[in-house]
């Protein structure tokens, strides 16, 4: 038998649910008709090839170049709906989820068994972590540092300061319940990606690889040799004759220094080429904890860790980042990398950029991972206070002393378990608790 406040929180999550499940029709419907759009737009292409084939090659370019204008528009209208359709899915999960740590079913989330320790004061004896264990009741962490954080927590003794403002940033983000799902929801589309990788390589990897581009030589080669190509294409254009010839000449000339730095191009873009979409959704996460205008002490401190002093945002950052990488990305088009790389030494560009983002941009961005880490673990406790707001928050005093009115284990269901009263002497005592579970 479940009480009111449980009967009440099952409709809202079961509303929510139903909310984005018709909001999710409308999105594969539109996927579709953008699907069949597509098509569409390439038949029509075609057959206006064929029709306005004799009106001569100008004609058909202006043609082939609104079709592929068009085509990507529509290319780029599906994915983000794809992208869109793909959050509420994952809401749904989570939602659901919810629902189902209610009803005393499994939480899909991790259940902190690689944490177990039976050397541990009181952590097994408690059932703290494991399976049906108090961790995998509370854990909303996606990240492996926010894992981390929450069983810290679970693990260690803290002081009554920092106690304290747990409690009151808890409470802050308890009013944020569907910013959290947004969050947790947008973090679930990267549990196969890890993070703390990601982190490590952009910290260390990273400006290892790009450090060759120091180079006085590079520089060299970046300042003029692109000049020099482009006055020789402009000279041959003009007056025509032997100047192709030492166009050509000049070409070859720029492969081969090109080819000399392959390696290294090779190397940097094969670690970071892969990380686009991943730092693009990073990006989307980090917003919105940035940008709000938090009140407890503990989230603005948090927040305050990313800061920049040139005043960009941390998000903006990362999302420089992701633009960079895919501007790296040209070298797998052949045409188009051919002459970005040698005309103007394209893939060197990119890499001196992402040197100089790493030495502009990188402190902040890398502190962000650690700070979502520990928003993930206050985000566990704050669903915990969503889910159960009749639950005692506990008022911490100095001095050796703990009285509890109607206590009972959390992980007993409510209509089950046995509440009792317990308190301390003023002085301390031996307290004798019989009972093998209330014993342990």
């Amino acid at each position: 038998m479940k009480t009111t406040s449980q009967n009440s929180l099952l409709s809202n999550y079961k509303n929510q649910i139903s909310f984005v499940e018709k909001t999710n029709i409308g999105l594969k419907q539109a996927v579709n008709r953008l699907s069949f759009l597509r098509l569409g737009v390439f038949l029509l292409a075609v057959i206006l090839v064929y029709v306005l084939f004799n009106l001569g090659a100008f004609a058909l370019i202006i043609l082939a170049f609104v079709s592929v204008v068009i085509f990507l528009i529509i290319v780029a209208k599906q994915a983000k709906t794809q992208d869109l359709l793909t959050f509420n899915q994952h809401e749904l999960l989570l939602l659901q989820n919810e629902i189902n740590i209610i009803e005393n079913k499994p939480n899909i989330y991790d259940d902190g068994s690689k944490f177990e320790n039976p050397n541990h004061a009181y952590t097994d004896d408690l059932d703290i972590f494991g399976n049906r264990s108090l961790f995998a009741y509370l854990n909303r962490t996606i990240t492996s540092k926010g894992n981390k954080i929450l069983a810290l927590w679970l693990q260690k003794e803290s002081d009554k300061t920092t106690i304290l403002n747990r409690q009151i940033a808890v409470d802050e983000l308890s009013l944020e319940q569907q910013n959290n799902i947004n969050l947790r929801a947008k973090l679930y589309g990267l549990k196969n990606i890890n993070l703390e990788k990601l982190q490590n390589d952009l910290a260390h990897k990273l400006p290892s690889l790009t450090s060759f581009i120091q180079s006085k030589k590079i520089n060299f080669i970046l300042l003029l040799l692109p000049i020099l190509t482009f006055g020789v294409l402009i000279s041959a254009i003009v007056f025509n004759g032997v100047l192709w010839s030492i166009l050509g000449l000049n070409l070859l000339v720029n492969y081969v220094i090109y080819s000399s730095f392959l390696k290294n191009i090779i190397q940097t873009h094969d670690f970071i080429g892969k990380s686009a979409a991943s730092l693009k959704s990073f990006a989307a996460i980090i917003k919105p904890i940035e940008e709000e205008n938090w009140k407890s002490e503990m989230l603005i401190n948090l927040v305050s860790q990313v800061k920049n002093p040139t005043g960009e945002k941390t998000h903006e950052q990362i999302t420089d980042l992701a633009k960079i990488i895919k501007d790296f990305d040209y070298r797998y088009n052949v045409f188009v990398g051919t002459i970005l790389n040698l005309f103007l030494f394209w893939d060197l560009r990119v890499i001196k950029r992402l040197y100089k983002w790493q030495q502009k941009d990188a402190k902040g961005v890398l502190k962000s991972f650690d700070v979502l880490a520990e928003f993930e673990a206050l985000i566990s406790l704050s669903t915990l206070n969503i889910n159960h707001p009749n639950w005692a928050k506990p008022e911490i005093v100095d001095g050796y002393f703990v009285e509890t009115t109607a206590i009972g284990h959390p992980l007993i269901l409510e209509n089950t378990r046995i509440n009792n009263d317990f308190s301390t002497a003023p002085n301390k005592t031996i307290d004798v608790i019989t009972g093998s579970n209330m014993a342990g």
